[in-house]
């Protein structure tokens, strides 16, 4: 009989998170081999896990994933104590409006939609103005640059097929300001140098997309998952490895 065991609730860094994903996937009777797909921060939590679980991982996704080298390249790359006060204290504050029923009856309980999710609104709606979810985020975002320390020191990806999809770095940036344009050139970089995790890997570029690009093209997200399914199952891609398009 295997034992399981998950870091402390208390933790929100990568190892904890990788460890209540395995424990996640073990009570829900999951198999291995699993293809991973990380999301911005879930970058670190995908790296992490492929590392803690190496047989358990037969394929990764990166979809516009954090990297542990965006924290010195990035001009807002890094945390400050200021920061981190702030963003508690705003939390503090959102709990209180909420728990009081303050932001219900201003009006202010609608649950933010991206464009093309409309069928969604009345669940957004229902989530909306729920004290809990006001501060349940502060502990992963205290923990992320640790995350990407931790995952700085992991090996991955070996010989696993490897897609990575990013934002557009051309896409129109109205009211941006300049440093969010300046980093735009580093994190295309940054994206293009995940190919060296694993030979493996090719990357696609999804036009017009922003970060979530889950949300603006999730048929090119799609697309990329089932083609990694397929090499991971013996099916033959097409794709040429070390590759990056634009799609």
């Amino acid at each position: 009989m295997s034992v399981i065991q998950v870091r402390p609730a208390t933790l929100r860094d990568a190892k904890a998170i990788a460890s209540q994903l395995h424990a996640l996937l073990s009570k829900a009777g999951v198999k291995p081999p699993v293809v991973l797909v990380g999301a911005s921060a879930g970058g670190f939590y995908v790296r992490e896990f492929t590392a803690m679980y190496p047989a358990q991982v037969t394929a990764i996704v990166f979809a516009d994933a954090s990297l542990p080298e965006q924290i010195e390249a990035l001009p807002y790359g890094k945390d400050t104590e200021a920061a981190r006060k702030k963003r508690h204290r705003d939390a503090r504050w959102d709990w209180m409006k909420q728990a009081s029923g303050w932001s219900r009856v201003t009006g202010q309980c609608k649950g933010d939609i991206e464009e093309g999710l409309e069928a969604y609104r009345a669940i957004a709606d229902a989530q909306a103005c729920r004290p809990a979810f006001a501060t349940s985020w502060l502990g992963e975002w205290d923990e992320f640059w640790h995350s990407g320390e931790e995952v700085a020191h992991e090996a991955c990806c070996g010989e696993r097929p490897l897609m990575i999809i990013s934002q557009d770095p051309d896409r129109p940036k109205p009211g941006w300001t300049a440093q969010a344009i300046a980093a735009q050139p580093i994190w295309n970089r940054l994206q293009e140098n995940l190919k060296r995790l694993s030979p493996h890997s090719r990357r696609i570029v999804a036009r017009g997309s922003r970060h979530h690009v889950m949300i603006d093209r999730p048929d090119v997200v799609i697309h990329g998952i089932r083609e990694v399914v397929g090499e991971a199952r013996g099916e033959p891609s097409g794709a040429q490895n070390g590759t990056t398009v634009v799609e």
